[in-house]
């Protein structure tokens, strides 16, 4: 999508005047796109050209007509929510120059078309605020360590990815490990683009057949390993707490993987690696390691966050003294009352009967005559008005309350 921005951003001329087409009137552009021949299959690269035609014609549109920082500082995020929605909005009026091979590389088909865009495009642009999904399986392997601190290992790491991304605001599901094994498969298959069409397709489906496809904006995969050593203290005599200290080694990456189910395709959008080393006792040098490695979690969640758009209408509701499902249901049946007070959406996401976490999504109404921080000190008084409750501690996205003792 990168590319077709910047090969085509000067490819448009605006027709000003509103032109009626089917059941709306609208704006005219002309647009040029563009598609590669794959496998030699001239009719599919033919449709791809003209959809990135209307795709390209679309996005100029929401450029010229809607001011948004978002638009200005975001626009990989913009043109993949056009390119999931462009057939409502965009149709093609007629050939301009029919779909034809590129002059300058035969392997590309070129098309130029004259595209009525609906007036009702701030309709795509609200799909830029609604809250994000990222499914996350990242396989965490060990060596040297033994079975307890294996385990703490791969807690410690998978609890610190799924932390740092719901106190961003992010609704997340967290993938098991034949989960991760099979979205595997399926992206590498996905991956392969000289592989057949038919067969790009069946791998999609797979994707949809584990009940993962229909959810998901982002799937968050990756592999890091522990390995640990031990450690020579000079003049250990001096520190006898640490006489039996080792060495732990965090390595690997974490990849932010998009899926276009429609192109049956993959991308890789973000990388980055993580590399930690820690001196202490075997616990507490795994706890260190992990701790060294967020930094590289929280540039990364920047990252996606840039790739995605910010999930800003969004705060996490820590939840103390839930301590059986039947409470965390009414708990959360309770946040659902709360729509007057701005909470358009409750999601529980992790039940603890230290800990429960919600996601709360407030509605883009009530934010419209104040920011989301007042918003959530509001909802704060409401429930310290409760007799069962009482709030702890506010922040701008996130609350803790806990349960007033009987």
């Amino acid at each position: 999508m990168k590319r077709c921005l910047l090969l085509n951003l000067t490819l448009f001329i605006l027709s000003f005047p509103l032109f009626a087409c089917a059941e709306e009137p609208g704006w005219v552009v002309d647009a040029e796109g563009q598609a590669r021949i794959i496998e030699g299959d001239v009719e599919a690269a033919e449709a791809q050209a003209e959809r990135d035609a209307l795709r390209n014609a679309l996005q100029y549109q929401i450029g010229v007509n809607i001011e948004s920082q978002t638009v200005v500082h975001n626009a990989e995020l913009v043109s993949d929510v056009i390119d999931a929605h462009v057939e409502g909005y965009a149709k093609k009026l007629e050939y301009i120059e029919k779909p034809h091979p590129d002059p300058k590389d035969p392997n590309y088909i070129r098309v130029k078309l004259k595209v009525w865009v609906s007036r009702n495009i701030h309709e795509v642009m609200e799909k830029l605020s609604n809250p994000r999904v990222i499914f996350v399986g990242v396989k965490v392997e060990t060596s040297d360590l033994d079975e307890r601190l294996t385990k703490l290992a791969k807690d410690r790491f998978s609890t610190t990815i799924r932390s740092m991304l719901t106190d961003s605001g992010y609704e997340i599901a967290w993938l098991t490990d034949s989960q991760v094994g099979e979205v595997r498969k399926v992206i590498e298959k996905l991956a392969g683009m000289n592989i057949p069409k038919n067969e790009r397709i069946r791998a999609t489906s797979e994707l949809w057949a584990i009940g993962l496809g229909d959810l998901a904006d982002l799937f968050l995969l990756g592999e890091v390993s522990f390995s640990m050593r031990d450690f020579e203290i000079p003049n250990p005599e001096k520190y006898p707490n640490l006489s039996k200290a080792k060495v732990v080694n965090l390595d690997g990456s974490v990849q932010a993987i998009r899926f276009d189910a429609e192109s049956e395709a993959t991308r890789l959008i973000i990388e980055k690696l993580i590399e930690t080393e820690a001196k202490q006792k075997s616990d507490r040098a795994v706890r260190l390691a992990v701790d060294d490695a967020k930094p590289t979690v929280k540039a990364l969640i920047d990252k996606i966050e840039g790739k995605m758009g910010p999930p800003n209408r969004l705060v996490v509701l820590y939840v103390k003294g839930l301590r059986s499902l039947k409470e965390y249901q009414n708990f959360q049946e309770m946040l659902s009352q709360y729509e007057p007070y701005g909470i358009e959406k409750v999601k529980g996401v992790i039940f603890d009967k230290v800990m429960s976490k919600f996601i709360l999504t407030f509605s883009e109404q009530f934010l419209v005559n104040g920011d989301l921080s007042q918003r959530v000190k509001y909802l704060a008084t409401v429930i310290n008005q409760s007799l069962n409750w009482k709030v702890t501690k506010t922040a701008t996205r996130s609350m803790m309350i806990e349960k007033v003792s009987e």
